[in-house]
């Protein structure tokens, strides 16, 4: 085992073993061979006999006397798509049109339970005139033909 500056114990009081995972065997061989050169072969052996046995827990024959510890097979985690936490980058659909403009200002609308002299006020306008670009706000009666036709 090895702890230069401070040995660790774990919740029994007993004295941490160091844990080799699948990925860091670079880093644990480069740290057997500066540190604890007299160990080398027997780490090497004691690797390649962890990655033919089928056994989940493996144990070299001395793992305190070689510097290793009891070792498992590390399972990747399972990491969720990354579309998992974006969801709000793929609920709103992009407005390009002057029809999805039409239907999403009245969606707007009907949602809140909003009035129709909503879509007259500066405020208003001037969001939506910032976001859509060459694209019109249409007027109150439009908005209310819109309403009859989309729900008759």
């Amino acid at each position: 085992i090895c702890h230069k500056t401070k040995t660790k114990f774990n919740k029994k009081g007993e004295i941490e073993l160091l844990t080799i995972t699948n990925n860091s065997g670079y880093n644990a061989k480069r740290h057997i061979r500066t540190i604890h050169p007299t160990h080398l072969t027997e780490f090497n052996s004691a690797w390649q006999r962890r990655n033919q046995e089928p056994s989940e827990e493996r144990q070299s024959s001395n793992p305190v006397q070689a510097g290793l510890s009891t070792t498992r097979k590390v399972k990747k985690a399972n990491q969720p798509s990354i579309k998992n936490h974006l969801d709000s980058s793929w609920k709103y659909k992009q407005i390009r049109t002057q029809e999805d403009l039409d239907k999403a200002i009245l969606n707007h609308l009907i949602a809140d339970l909003l009035p129709f002299s909503e879509v007259e006020k500066e405020a208003f306008k001037n969001l939506i005139g910032g976001l859509s670009g060459p694209l019109v706000i249409r007027s109150r009666p439009f908005m209310v033909e819109l309403l009859k036709k989309t729900y008759s």
